[in-house]
């Protein structure tokens, strides 16, 4: 299956990890562009998982139209905070969603699933 983690923090990265582990075909969506090739070149998401090696199959992708247009699973990890805006972006995705992001959105009340 071709999988989508948004999120390349620490929760994110493990589950693109061990997703890409099971043999799908797995991209890494995060919001900077510099961490994102630090962690392809490196092979390690130094800043959230160190001496976590990455599989080699693992793609990284900055652009999140790019990262979600042949996904049939897009898993969503990123921060509360960032979930709304994040997500506006899935309104066209056909695959199936799948969040992972806990808390509650301060002004509306709603889950992340709810705000999905």
């Amino acid at each position: 299956m071709r999988v989508t983690v948004l999120g390349a923090g620490a929760w994110g990265t493990t589950l693109a990890r061990l997703l890409a582990q099971g043999g799908h075909a797995v991209t890494l969506w995060g919001h900077d562009e510099g961490h994102l090739q630090e962690l392809a070149r490196k092979g390690v998401n130094e800043r959230y998982l160190p001496a976590i090696t990455l599989p080699s199959s693992l793609r990284v992708e900055a652009d999140l139209n790019r990262a979600i247009k042949e996904a049939e699973c897009v898993v969503v990890a990123v921060p509360s905070q960032a979930f709304r805006e994040v997500t506006r972006s899935l309104a066209d995705c056909e695959g199936i969603l799948v969040s992972v992001t806990k808390g509650i959105e301060y002004e509306t009340g709603l889950t992340m699933c709810g705000v999905l």
